[in-house]
């Protein structure tokens, strides 16, 4: 549920707050990943195992609410890691004094996308060295 609004808050934030060159080239980092993630996807049918939750509790529910609300095959390269990574490197870019608290935010929800069986580790290398090169493609498209 972080991720989530991170996911549709900042860029929202983003549109409004940062420059139209920089907009640009985060949108540009935006796309190059999520073209590298889907043509991943339908190519390799990455996924991951979900366990079966057999408890009725109240976190119970929410763990399978998560799993139901998941792709089947959408884990490598993990797209939480990829927003997350890629939404930190443009604030430590924009706005360097809220970096240590996107790193705890960002740290946050890798933890939790472990934690909660929604990725293996490999799946958050992938996601990781995507974002960053998305985020090289963006500079690089910025500075043309």
């Amino acid at each position: 549920m972080l991720a989530d609004v991170l996911f549709i808050g900042f860029p929202i934030w983003a549109a409004f707050k940062t420059k139209p060159d920089e907009f640009e080239a985060y949108s540009i980092s935006i796309l190059t990943g999520m073209v590298v993630s889907y043509v991943i996807y339908l190519v390799f049918l990455t996924f991951v195992a979900q366990p079966q939750i057999t408890c009725s509790d109240v976190f119970s529910r929410v763990l399978a609410l998560v799993y139901h609300s998941d792709r089947a095959f959408d884990a490598a390269p993990s797209g939480h890691t990829f927003y997350s990574v890629l939404s930190l490197l443009y604030v430590g870019r924009w706005m360097p004094n809220y970096r240590p608290l996107g790193i705890v935010v960002v740290l946050i929800i890798l933890a939790l996308t472990l934690l909660t069986r929604q990725y293996y580790i490999l799946d958050l290398v992938f996601g990781l060295t995507l974002a960053i090169l998305a985020y090289a493609v963006g500079r690089f498209s910025q500075k043309k």
